[in-house]
This record gives C-alpha cells, structure tokens and sequence, in this order.
C-alpha cells in the first residue's frame, strides 16, 4: 500500500506554500513522510511543481486532469499506484497519528473507501480509497462534480467514528491543518508542548 499526499492548490489563505511551512525543526511535508514512511512501502506527491519536491526523494507524479481539485489529485494518485488500496492525504496536516492511520490499515476488507467520521464531518483528505473508485470518480470529474463524497453511495465505504479516533488520538490533533497564520501559530504552540513532554516522558526513563 502506498501513501498519496495531495500537495496542490493555490494557498490563498496563508500566502506560502502549505507543504514547506516550517513547524519545530521540520516543514510539514518532512514531518508527514517522517510518520508516513514507518507505515507504508511508498510515498507518492502529486504535484504540478515536481522541482519543489524533488529534494524528499519520493515519488513525484502531476495532475492528470489539471484544475480537478483534490478530487482530481485522489484520480491521480490512485492512477499511478501499483496497490489495491492507498492512503490518501493532504499536505497540510502536521500531526499525524500512526496509530490511527495503522488501524484503518486494518480495516480494509472488502471496503473501497475507509474514512473517519467526526460527528457530522468527514475526513476525505485522511482516508484510505480503493482503485476500484477510480471509474466512479472519472464519472463525477467529467461532469466537472468535485465534491469528494459524491461517488461515496456508490461504493463500500466504512466510517470510522469519533470514539475510535479518540482511542489514539485524545488530544484531537490528528486532523488539525494549517490553512491560515493563526493555525500555523496554533500548530507551532502544539509542537512545544509536545516536544517539551517527551522530554520529560525521557526523563523518567
């Protein structure tokens, strides 16, 4: 199984490049292959700006079907991978959980779509999607609908509850992304904290 990060967009919202803000001693993206490498065997970018990443010596690949949002980048990442299931991400989540993300692992069975549920709310851009989604999703990028749960009622998909969530992820960090400057600050302020706890969880050691 390989892991897709979704490095695409236009970040209006903070200025810079989502993917390279800096949160302690590493950007984003360093810290998502740092946890997303100890649990799958690949790591795929999919990015129009191949140059940008070229130095995380992972794989690269472009859109597609340019101007599709993250539906399209979904169609892609799946497209190129060799694997009956992947999971798929965006670049801007700075606390991923290797618990969490192992345990969907184990949730696949015979489901095309495995995607927490917070309350009301989806996950789509931390969720494991099955290559069997890919002609639904063509269908639905053709008719230029990018709505990411769209092709859902037309596929198995397993949700995976809040309780569960919060079984690895108390702190509920697992889904926080930087979109604005105040969330970068946020992200910045959570990283001391838990930096400053490991070294004490170290020092009883």
């Amino acid at each position: 199984m390989a892991a897709i990060i979704l490095s695409g967009g236009n970040n209006q919202r903070i200025g810079d490049e989502k993917a390279f803000l800096r949160i302690g001693q590493k950007t984003i993206i360093e810290k998502e292959i740092a946890v997303l490498s100890t649990i799958f065997t690949r790591i795929i970018i999919v990015t129009n700006c191949p140059e940008k990443y070229k130095h995380l010596e992972v794989d690269l690949v472009p859109d597609l079907i340019p101007d599709k949002g993250p539906l399209g980048g979904i169609y892609s990442g799946l497209t190129i991978s060799e694997d009956k299931h992947d999971f798929v991400v965006s670049c801007d989540l700075p606390f991923l959980n290797t618990g969490l993300i192992s345990y969907m692992k184990e949730l696949i069975g015979q489901h095309d779509v495995i995607i927490p549920r917070l309350e009301r709310f989806l996950e789509p851009l931390h969720a494991i999607y099955s290559k069997d989604c890919l002609t639904s999703i063509k269908k639905y990028l053709d008719k230029n609908n990018l709505r990411i749960q769209s092709f859902f009622t037309e596929k198995s998909i397993k949700y995976i509850d809040k309780t569960e969530v919060e079984r690895f992820d108390p702190a509920g960090i697992a889904f926080f992304n930087v979109n604005t400057e105040e969330n970068l600050k946020r992200a910045r302020s959570i990283a001391v904290d838990m930096a400053r706890m490991d070294k004490r969880v170290q020092g009883k050691l």
